[in-house]
């Protein structure tokens, strides 16, 4: 007896801006060095029309919980904070100018609750022979 089955999954997993403002929470300005490099490096992009909630929304979809912004336009993330605080986070964001993205080498950082993934929706579709 020979069977043949054949079965699609599909699971589709969307990170909201609302719900990541929801979780955001900032824990301050951060100097940017490290010999050169970022301090937050997991993951870096730059978003034109950036504020903390796209930055944080961009990490969370990369399962980071830190992301910092920086000379406005600038996003950073990170597994673990920076550790050296900063006072020159003075840069309005991009995005929204009544928000402060960073600075020249300086992170407004932000922490967000990386929530976990629902239950996958999955569908079998298919059909099975046997002979």
């Amino acid at each position: 007896m020979w069977k043949f089955i054949f079965i699609s999954l599909t699971t589709l997993a969307v990170i909201n801006v609302s719900a990541v403002r929801s979780s955001l929470m900032n824990i301050g300005c951060y100097a940017d060095f490290n010999l050169g490099s970022p301090v937050m490096n997991d993951a870096v992009t730059n978003i034109s029309s950036n504020t903390p909630e796209k930055c944080a929304s961009y990490c969370t979809s990369l399962s980071i919980a830190y992301s910092g912004t920086e000379n406005g336009n600038e996003c950073y993330c990170s597994e673990v904070p920076p550790t050296v605080k900063s006072d020159f986070c003075t840069t309005p964001c991009a995005g929204d100018s009544k928000q402060i993205c960073g600075g020249v080498n300086a992170l407004s950082v932000a922490f967000t609750t990386i929530p976990s993934l629902p239950a996958a929706n999955s569908t079998k579709r298919g059909l099975c022979w046997s002979w």
